[in-house]
């Protein structure tokens, strides 16, 4: 069917089932008696023949239908097995004294009775129950956690979407209310940026952003990376929900991110991959940077030296340009951070620590969005609750080409979906529409 399994039988100490799961790990037990292991990995998932297997298929039937499959399979495999041992009884020959063909044959037949006896033991003795008592290895080692996750809270995932779509709805409210009190003042914005990050395949994330970007009429959401966990191609499934969001998307591709999560958002036609070109959107020069890790399998940390030259390559880069871009976008903070008003570009984004921050530099603002998706998985497994994040800029543009696109305000959105609440930090940056970068007012307005 739609999965690619791969199958193997060793001489082992004990008798062992393992399930291996790349790259997350394996789990065993001790199910049979004769020392063989039996090991089943799971090599490729057909994403596309899976929907099409399970769709209008009542559960029930399907896996049904699945363990009739992978008992025939087994069986085939069985027969394989038992065949090799008789191959290899025959060959084993060879290398004594006395050949012939009925000693080969004798001795064939001799390794076919002898794995099929250690077969049909492991059969006999096959006990299932074994499995509720696993041995975990790898990042699996936390199935008896991930197990219960599953029965006590992901199975609520969409209740989880629900409210943080009424979260959002709150907020449009909310903001209106804001712009009625004297003291924050009134942001007079042309264009609005939902600046997003690590998402870490969280779809209840996506849904939040989308219904921001819907409440407040935003214009352009730039994501800042990580928005897969582990970029696995069953995981890159969730990239198809950006197409929701209805409005472009540029996105600077993060570690967890792989070129086969990058493909399928190329496929969407809101989504732009950033890659050091100047991308211009709703008067806004926009330059992203993707990271290092994105070009390669897995979740790839790059090196500190990497990094450096990386920056020193797109420092010399920006210094060079005719029309400095009014914002850079990158993943990891220590790429662009010390770029911060020192190349000319008033704001600068970034991502990956999952801490939102807005921080005034002189010459420029940096702003780090946090985590959009709660952090994923890992999110749910600290004690202190790891809030959902999202920065919504406001930007003026000039009434003439002699002038930039000036940051009047940023909102920091931290939802707090365990405590059933959010905070909102509003930070409003003045300055004349003459000037070429900001001049924040001096501590956030909250």
């Amino acid at each position: 069917g739609p999965f690619q399994i791969g199958m193997s039988l060793t001489i082992f100490d004990q008798g062992f089932t393992k399930f291996t799961l790349p790259p997350f790990g394996s789990v065993r037990a001790r199910t049979h008696l004769p020392p063989l292991q039996l090991t089943v990995s799971l090599q490729n998932v057909d994403l596309d023949l899976l929907r099409e297997s399970f769709q209008d298929v009542p559960r029930k039937e399907a896996v049904t239908a699945l363990r009739e499959e992978a008992r025939a399979a087994v069986a085939k495999f069985l027969v394989r097995v038992l065949v090799l041992a008789g191959v290899g009884g025959g060959f084993g020959v060879l290398f004594f004294p006395r050949r012939g063909r009925k000693i080969i044959a004798l001795a064939a037949l001799w390794g076919v009775l002898l794995m099929a006896v250690l077969a049909g033991a492991g059969l006999a003795s096959f006990d299932e129950e074994a499995f509720r008592r696993p041995e975990f290895q790898g990042i699996l080692q936390a199935g008896p956690w991930m197990i219960g996750l599953v029965e006590e809270g992901l199975v609520k995932v969409q209740a989880l979407a629900s409210q943080l779509e009424i979260i959002g709805k709150n907020l449009e409210k909310l903001f209106t209310r804001i712009e009625e009190l004297e003291p924050l003042g009134v942001v007079e914005g042309d264009v609005k940026v939902l600046h997003v990050s690590d998402f870490h395949n969280n779809a209840a994330g996506i849904t939040f952003a989308a219904q921001v970007v819907k409440s407040f009429g935003v214009d352009l959401v730039i994501d800042t990376g990580d928005l897969t966990d582990l970029g696995t191609p069953i995981e890159s499934d969730i990239v198809e929900r950006i197409a929701e969001i209805g409005v472009p998307y540029l996105i600077a591709p993060g570690n967890h991110e792989n070129p086969e999560v990058l493909d399928r958002l190329r496929a969407l036609p809101n989504v732009s991959i950033m890659d050091r070109g100047i991308v211009f959107l709703d008067g806004l020069r926009i330059i992203g940077v993707p990271d290092p890790g994105s070009a390669e399998i897995g979740a790839v940390v790059p090196t500190q030296k990497e990094l450096e030259r990386l920056r020193a390559e797109l420092e010399e880069e920006v210094r060079t340009m005719p029309v400095k871009p009014d914002v850079l976008a990158a993943h990891n903070p220590r790429l662009v951070e010390p770029l911060v008003g020192s190349t000319g570009i008033p704001l600068v984004l970034a991502g990956h620590l999952h801490r939102a921050e807005i921080r005034e530099e002189p010459g420029g603002v940096f702003v780090n969005a946090g985590t959009t998706g709660g952090a994923g998985v890992r999110g749910l497994q600290v004690r202190e609750e790891v809030p959902y994040t999202a920065v919504l800029l406001h930007f003026k543009l000039p009434v003439s080409s002699a002038e930039r696109p000036r940051l009047v305000a940023a909102d920091l959105i931290k939802v707090f979906h365990l405590r059933g609440r959010f905070n909102i930090e509003r930070v409003i940056f003045t300055g004349s529409e003459e000037d070429q970068g900001n001049t924040p007012v001096k501590g956030p307005v909250k």
